[in-house]
């Protein structure tokens, strides 16, 4: 008697158990960390088959990332270590009535910036010292103008010691007066100064104005 012939579908049913069967041996078979970047080809990983999170930074290379490799824009501050980030202006804006003598504006390890307001003699003024405890070098550089309703004047400063900016207004009348350039103090880098300010005399009451902005050096 004649042995039945397997049917086509069973036929096929054991070459897929086969086949499988011989692909899990074939990767069982596989040490572990056998396969490493000398078995890869060029190009082999890309980004799309790298999981989120997978590579840190602990993973690269010092130099491996430069920023040739990044794309314009896909960093930004906010990934940035504080170290890291430029340091952004430091800006101090005070409206001022009669002070009888000078107050603070801005205090920083770079320079320490008064303004005292002075109706009588119709005075905004301004002091530019250096800042408190630093007794090794403290140097100002740039130009200081003045403005009123008579007169305009531009002077350059080079200075070792304290700045006074001041506005004396005529009568009636408005006056400016600013600084603008840099500084120095116990040998830090240059620092970015503009101080403005301005008395007020046209409207009742009169008043003065100061602006000082501070751009550390780095």
């Amino acid at each position: 008697m004649t042995p039945p012939r397997p049917s086509p579908s069973l036929v096929v049913a054991v070459l897929a158990l086969l086949l499988a069967t011989g692909s899990t041996s074939y990767a069982a078979g596989l040490a572990r960390n056998s396969v490493g970047t000398a078995q890869l080809k060029n190009n082999a990983v890309t980004g799309a088959k790298v999981k989120d999170g997978t590579v840190t930074g602990a993973e690269l290379k010092d130099g491996a990332v430069t920023g040739a490799d990044l794309k314009q824009g896909s960093v930004g501050l906010a990934d940035l270590a504080p170290a890291a980030a430029p340091a952004g202006n430091v800006t101090a804006v005070r409206e001022l009535g009669e002070t009888n003598g000078p107050v603070e504006v801005l205090s920083t390890a770079d320079v320490l910036v008064t303004a005292s307001c002075e109706l009588a003699s119709r005075t905004a003024d301004v002091e530019v010292l250096r800042p408190p405890g630093d007794d090794l070098r403290f140097e100002l550089v740039g130009t200081v103008g003045r403005y009123n309703s008579t007169a305009e004047q531009t002077l350059p400063v080079l200075t070792s010691g304290n700045l006074q900016v001041n506005a004396i207004a005529n009568q009636g009348s408005a006056a400016i007066a600013s600084f603008e350039g840099s500084v120095t103090a116990a040998g830090r880098p240059w620092s970015r100064l503009s101080v403005a300010t301005r008395y007020n005399g046209v409207f009742q009451p009169h008043t003065c104005s100061v602006r000082v902005v501070l751009t550390p050096g780095r």
